[in-house]
């Protein structure tokens, strides 16, 4: 298997990407832990048999 250079991709240079117009992108996370941990204990436990 051959490893793809960033070019053989498609992808642009490092030159051609600080160009480009760029739009900000916010993600607000919230209660993000707390349901994290609701979901671990909310499933079902198989016991071992």
């Amino acid at each position: 298997m051959k490893k793809l250079t960033g070019s053989e991709m498609g992808r642009t240079s490092t030159e051609g990407f600080k160009q480009i117009q760029k739009i900000p992108v916010v993600i607000i996370l919230e209660n993000i832990r707390s349901y994290l941990i609701q979901a671990l204990f909310s499933e079902p436990v198989m016991p071992f048999r």
